[in-house]
């Protein structure tokens, strides 16, 4: 049968994506059939038979809406390539259709949900951004099926679930170079110039301009004497160069007016009003006694108690403001207002201004004497006396204080142990010759345990003998000592026989001067030439064999020694008839 559009209605269930349709009364002119199969026309569905039978009033079903229109697509326009710390923007575009949902990911725009935002990166690469955005219209996987369309499968932008593009920026960052630095400065004061390496590293840098001339650090600090706009210019490994311009002005003139804050009644005080940066040439005083006063400094004194301010103008343009309390007539500057008091402490260390020594009222400059003494010792303090005394400015020298003075207990180091190894042969023991300058060192350990070939560092770990603040603990000590070894090669020596002179050649090694001897009565029949030397590799001696009376008789022992007399190495001369 046919449906006439002006007696249905219909939903769209966005949840589904199902478009429910029910008829609002049964069709007059049309009988539906049994199973209520009909046809129905439209430009973005297409047929499908309904689900249940209707009953003799109305006609139920679920429709599921094709979409059958051009093809939809998100699509992110916006450069591929742009240096860092620039601005892109990109853009989510909805191909044919309307988006109302946006989610971005990659980089700084992960998470923004606008169709337009704005990318940057500081760091040289390739990005990756995407974000979904979710429009209206229904939608299904193509062919109708039951599938929907993957969201999140890659970054993108995604329409309902369903669209998805991704984009890549090229950040790249030129070379180039920037010098950074206040525009702008008054003469006689520093300024700091940075001659910045922009994607590149710097190794040299040649300034230029001004008082920077010459300059060959990357930061420069620099100062001009005269006003003016000045252009630096720095150049970086020969190559990238960049220059900026500094406006040098005078400092601004202004006046200040000197002087003490508060006075006592009938009592002088004097005030100065200081020109600076300008040169000043007449003064207009204003202000109690200092009405109408015309010179730079004035010394004046008020008869009644209270705040009275005080001006002064200079050249008739520069002016500034100065308030004194007068009070009644001040009271002097004893040693109980300082409360000078010095704490007990270690016999012969210094004493510290305001933290060992302290006073409640006025500057403390010293104490003497300067060290703890021994004992109980009186020390005296110089006191510079505060404002609102008759005295102030002045010293007072007559302040004391008890003190004692206790011996300090030391801590031990190695410079009280006096560690020392001896030289001795590669292999003996260290700790048996180690020797100390402190005889009440009894307890420690050498590493390592051996001598080792030549000239190596031997730690002494001692436990702190009884007397110093640090009894019982451990200190490791280190001394230098020379391991001596050599070899005789080769070993045994088979070159003679009993009865027939003769000659052969073997070869010493030694890293220390050297001798070889023949204990056990070898001496007799064997000599070596040379018989020592000093340290080498594979030095080549002459071993002679005489017949002598008697004859030879069993095997001889050949002996390498060094000239402190430690046994380097020993050969056998094998016996032979």
């Amino acid at each position: 049968m046919s449906i006439n559009a002006d007696n249905i209605i219909g939903t769209y269930d966005i949840y589904t994506k199902q478009y429910i349709v029910t008829f609002t009364e049964k069709p007059t002119l049309v009988v539906p059939p049994a199973d209520c199969s009909f046809s129905l026309t439209a430009t973005e569905v297409v047929e499908i038979i309904p689900i249940p039978e209707p009953t003799d009033q109305d006609c139920s079903f679920s429709l599921a809406a094709v979409y059958s229109g051009p093809a939809r697509t998100a699509t992110i326009s916006g450069l591929t390539t742009s240096n860092v710390n620039t601005n892109v923007t990109l853009t989510a575009v909805s191909n044919n259709f309307t988006g109302y949902e946006w989610a971005w990911t990659g980089g700084n725009v992960n998470g923004d949900t606008t169709e337009v935002v704005t990318a940057t990166s500081s760091s040289r690469g390739t990005a990756n951004y995407g974000g979904s955005r979710k429009g209206g219209g229904a939608g299904r996987a193509p062919g109708g099926g039951g599938g929907v369309w993957c969201v999140f499968c890659n970054y993108g932008v995604t329409i309902n679930g369903v669209y998805t593009d991704t984009h890549s920026i090229n950040w790249t960052q030129p070379y180039s170079a920037t010098i950074t630095g206040p525009t702008s400065q008054t003469i006689n004061s520093n300024i700091t110039l940075t001659g910045e390496d922009d994607g590149f590293i710097g190794s040299t840098w040649a300034w230029t301009g001004g008082a920077a001339a010459g300059l060959t650090s990357k930061v420069i600090t620099i100062t001009e004497t005269s006003s003016g706009t000045q252009t630096y210019g720095v150049t970086i490994n020969g190559t990238y160069s960049d220059t900026h311009n500094v406006t040098w002005s005078p400092p601004a003139p202004f006046i200040q007016i000197n002087g003490p804050t508060s006075g006592a009644v009938n009592s002088n005080i004097t005030l100065t009003a200081e020109d600076y940066n300008f040169t000043g040439a007449t003064w207009a005083w204003t202000g109690g006694a200092a009405q109408g006063l015309t010179s730079k400094t004035i010394t004046i004194t008020e008869t009644s108690t209270g705040s009275v301010t005080y001006g002064a103008t200079v050249n008739g343009t520069y002016t500034d403001t100065h308030t004194v309390n007068w009070a009644a007539s001040l009271p002097v500057f004893t040693c109980s207002d300082a409360s000078f008091a010095v704490a007990d402490g270690a016999t012969g260390n210094t004493i510290g201004i305001n933290t060992d020594a302290t006073v409640s009222a006025g500057t403390l400059n010293s104490v003497s004497p300067t060290t703890y003494q021994s004992g109980s010792a009186t020390y005296t303090a110089n006191i510079t006396i505060p404002a609102g005394y008759q005295n102030a400015g002045g010293t007072i020298t007559t302040c004391t204080d008890t003190a004692t003075g206790t011996a300090a207990t030391p801590t031990y180091t190695c410079s009280d142990a006096g560690y020392t190894q001896p030289t001795s042969g590669a292999g003996n023991s260290t700790s048996s010759l180690a020797s100390f300058t402190d005889s009440n060192i009894t307890t420690y350990t050498i590493s390592p345990t051996t001598y080792t070939s030549g000239s190596a560092t031997y730690t002494a770990t001692i436990t702190v003998p009884a007397g110093y603040t640090n009894t019982g603990s451990t200190i490791n000590c280190t001394a230098t000592a020379f391991g001596e070894s050599g070899s005789i090669s080769p070993d045994p020596i088979t070159s003679f026989t009993q009865s027939t002179s003769g000659s052969t050649t073997i070869q010493v090694t030694s890293n220390a001067t050297w001798s070889l001897n023949f204990p056990g009565g070898g001496g007799t029949y064997f000599s070596a030439s040379p018989s020592g030397g000093s340290a080498g590799t594979n030095i080549n001696v002459t071993l002679t064999y005489t017949v002598g009376d008697g004859g030879w008789a069993g095997d001889k022992t050949i002996r390498l020694t060094s000239t402190t007399f430690n046994i380097l190495d020993t050969a056998t001369i094998e016996y032979s008839t």
